[in-house]
């Protein structure tokens, strides 16, 4: 790919945010389900809280560095 580019840390939220959605979504439901039986949803509950730490700890390290990712233009 010609030439570098960054992105900003907002981007980078979007694009973890939509990823890990994405992920639960098509992913996780079925294995779940099949593991946890009645107890699904409250692996869900817990699935997604410890998934949300990760983007929070991802969104922290993006603001740490904002410079690793701000935009060229």
């Amino acid at each position: 790919m010609p030439g570098s580019f960054k992105i900003s840390s907002h981007q980078l939220m979007i694009l973890i945010l939509l990823y890990s959605v994405g992920t639960v979504i098509l992913h996780t439901p079925s294995p779940l389900a099949d593991f946890a039986k009645l107890d699904a949803w409250l692996a869900a509950l817990f699935g997604t809280g410890i998934a949300l730490i990760f983007v929070w700890f991802y969104i922290r390290v993006g603001n740490l560095y904002p410079d690793r990712f701000r935009s060229n233009k």
